[in-house]
């Protein structure tokens, strides 16, 4: 065998190995989805504010009683486009009752959401609450995990919906009022106003002297 043959046939042999080790390391791991809806500041209406699903997990512990390792869907799951992400607003009374306004319409991690529209789903100040309903898609029943691991979920008594996962915002989102700017045309006027006020003066002071 020539020199250039062994060395070609070494290289087959190391990538076989290498394919042979990944594939043996790779492995699939079971677990439940664990939504989280996020914490927001106040804003005011008419203000728009960016929605954060980015806390959701893979929670790799297959035992609804017991937290196992989270995987983040935003910085640990390399790709998203197996689940569905369905965002709800509620608004609350500052008592006991949350009344449904809607869905948001952008069905990703991280939606934008507009206030103080005639079509927005806020449209006065008060009290809102989030909901985040996170599910892998039903064509889905694998996704992939670093290390090349994959995912997946393994139903249990007691937990027969590990693939899907609803979760309340942990702190109200708080509208206030919008704010009233100044008139603009006002500070404009108040140059010219200024200007009268000084001349009225001049004037009655000269005509206290002329009598």
């Amino acid at each position: 065998m020539t020199g250039l043959k062994k060395i070609f046939a070494a290289g087959v042999a190391l990538a076989a190995g290498l394919a042979l080790s990944n594939a043996a390391s790779a492995a699939t791991i079971y677990g439940e989805l664990q939504a989280d809806a996020g914490e927001y500041s106040p804003i005011a209406l008419g203000e728009s504010v960016a929605l954060d699903g980015c806390g959701s997990s893979f929670d790799s512990n297959p035992n609804p009683s017991v937290q196992g390792t989270l995987t983040s869907l935003c910085n640990g799951v390399t790709d998203l486009a197996p689940f569905d992400f369905t965002w709800s607003v509620y608004e609350f009374d500052g008592v006991a009752t949350y009344s449904f306004l809607g869905y948001v319409l952008e069905e990703t991690v991280s939606p934008i959401l507009t206030t103080g529209g005639a079509s927005d789903l806020i449209q006065a100040a008060g009290t809102y609450f989030l909901s985040l309903n996170v599910t892998l898609s039903p064509s889905s029943s694998t996704f992939a995990l670093p290390g090349g691991n994959t995912g997946a979920f393994q139903p249990n008594p007691g937990n027969l919906s590990p693939n899907s996962h609803s979760a309340f915002s942990n702190f109200a989102l708080i509208v206030n009022p919008a704010s009233v700017p100044e008139p603009a045309g006002a500070l404009l006027l108040l140059p010219a106003l200024v200007y009268m006020a000084r001349r009225q003066r001049k004037q009655r002071s000269q005509g206290q002297v002329a009598s």
